[in-house]
């Protein structure tokens, strides 16, 4: 070409005294494989807990139990009822009828109700019991009775920690719920 100058050959090698320049990053593309299933998230490894068990009032208010220990479905969780004042409260007149149901209906076998003047203090009194117990070592020759609700006279005029047991039906476990009771 005529004309033109010839252009200078680059150096080899760089001066001492300037600083090597790191190549610029280049962004490259990868293929994301797809899952043939979707990734667990974090309630997949949670256990069901007992449905939610609530006392109606007679003037048809109803108020959900402190849940306290409890095995269900193949899960087990310890857990210790706060102090009385911490409960939630019921407030009613002696001879009072309670009537206890589950969230959903879900079905259990035997329940009981206890009323102190503490929880776990030693002082618990026996107020009702009903349905049929199935000791859980021991295979039924039958299935009980699936009950939903039942209905009990609230305990005598005092301030109590009301407590109500229940072994589910299907021998899916047992649970416990806590009142605090002020009766008139």
């Amino acid at each position: 070409m005529a004309g033109a100058s010839p252009s200078p050959n680059p150096p080899t090698s760089q001066p001492a005294s300037q600083n090597p320049v790191a190549p610029a990053p280049t962004a490259t593309a990868q293929a994301i494989p797809r899952a043939t299933q979707a990734a667990p998230i974090a309630t997949d490894y949670e256990q069901p807990a007992p449905p939610v068990g609530e006392l109606e009032l007679p003037d048809r208010a109803a108020v959900a139990g402190y849940l306290g220990t409890w095995c269900y479905a193949s899960a087990c969780a310890d857990i210790i009822p706060p102090n009385k004042a911490d409960l939630p409260l019921i407030d009613v007149s002696g001879g009072a009828d309670l009537t206890f149901t589950l969230a959903e209906t879900h079905p259990f076998a035997y329940w009981t109700v206890d009323y102190a003047l503490e929880q776990g203090d030693g002082s618990a009194s026996r107020l009702d019991e009903g349905g049929s117990y199935v000791d859980p070592d021991m295979a039924p020759a039958t299935s009980p009775p699936e009950l939903s609700t039942f209905t009990f006279e609230s305990p005598p005029a005092g301030d109590w920690v009301l407590e109500v047991r229940l072994q589910f039906a299907g021998g899916l476990g047992d649970a416990r719920y806590y009142w605090r009771a002020v009766v008139e």
